[in-house]
């Protein structure tokens, strides 16, 4: 009995320490805007077209694939100074984000939840890698477009 009780304790231990996002340090360019307070002007953002807005999913590609995302289950991202944060259409993320003037980028430090959501695995996985390769942007006052080497990630900012 005593055996399985101390089984039991390991188990859900490690189930705790599994769950637990890490945080490692990382080094921060220069170039990365810090975050705005939340009554900043449009002046005062350092990417005024891509910040504080939000940007639906309309389609990414992925392997030389387009795919379109999950009726019901739209990723959508916002971007606030140096931080991003958002949801696959099943979790919710936050990280570090680094936009560069010469349309280069790179995203870091990304935390997700760990909620199972049944047939939305995939793209949430696929999101989450175009992300964390992310090399480079371009965007207008509609179109945000990121792109990596495994694919790319167009979103469309709602009209208000």
């Amino acid at each position: 009995m005593r055996t399985f009780i101390i089984a039991s304790l390991s188990i859900a231990l490690l189930f705790v320490v599994a769950c637990t996002p890490s945080k490692q340090p990382t080094e921060q360019a220069d170039t990365a805007p810090q975050t705005p307070p939340a009554d900043a002007s449009k002046d005062d953002l350092a990417f005024p077209k891509i910040e504080q807005k939000k940007w639906l999913l309309t389609e990414y590609g992925y392997q030389g694939r387009t795919y379109k995302p999950i009726e019901g289950h739209v990723p959508a991202i916002e971007v606030r100074g140096n931080r991003i944060n958002g949801t696959t259409g099943c979790n919710r993320f936050n990280g570090e984000i680094n936009l560069r003037k010469d349309g280069t980028m790179s995203v870091s430090d990304l935390g997700m939840t760990k909620k199972l959501c049944q047939g939305v695995m995939t793209q949430e996985s696929r999101l989450r890698e175009l992300l964390q390769n992310a090399r480079s942007y371009s965007v207008n006052e509609m179109f945000l477009e990121i792109n990596s080497e495994l694919g790319q990630l167009s979103f469309r900012h709602p009209s208000e």
